[in-house]
């Protein structure tokens, strides 16, 4: 079992492949860090180095049902937030799993689901469980304070 605390932004992993050498397998923990690089970046098309050609995701109670769905709702999230920034809080690796509690701070300066920009600085919490295959992630269950950020940016009743 492997428990860690990260304090550095998870944004700042693009060395990781390069730190491992060519040829070695990456942890799980590598694995998910690349997919916050993927939002900290903001950069849509680092989707298909995290995520594995069979991804599946459940995110809120919803079947995210392949990698192409998933890329499109990180499109939209990177549109809405362009200034999304990921911290990993808390992490715990056993395994071919990892769980992790995150926290995001971002500016709603896009469209959300047809919702007009607000301007409005928000923050997010959740928790989500990855399970990791040669590197990417195959697998992975999100819940996150979804009712929290429509009341920051007033879609809430």
């Amino acid at each position: 079992m492997y428990f860690h605390k990260i304090t550095a932004p998870a944004g700042n992993w693009s060395g990781v492949a390069l730190l491992l050498g060519k040829g070695a397998k990456m942890s799980v923990m590598d694995a998910v860090h690349r997919f916050y690089q993927v939002y900290n970046d903001h950069n849509a098309t680092l989707w298909e180095q995290a995520m594995a050609p069979s991804y599946v995701g459940h995110v809120n109670g919803q079947t995210i049902p392949s990698r192409e769905v998933g890329k499109g709702f990180v499109a939209v999230l990177l549109s809405a937030f362009p200034d999304i920034h990921y911290s990993i809080e808390d992490s715990l690796q056993m395994g071919d799993r990892a769980a992790v509690r995150w926290s995001a701070t971002a500016t709603h300066a896009g469209n959300l689901f047809g919702l007009a920009p607000t301007q409005k600085k928000v923050s997010m919490i959740g928790m989500t469980i990855f399970r990791v295959q040669n590197g990417q992630v195959v697998e992975l269950w999100d819940v996150w304070d979804e009712a929290g950020l429509m009341k920051q940016i007033g879609a809430a009743a």
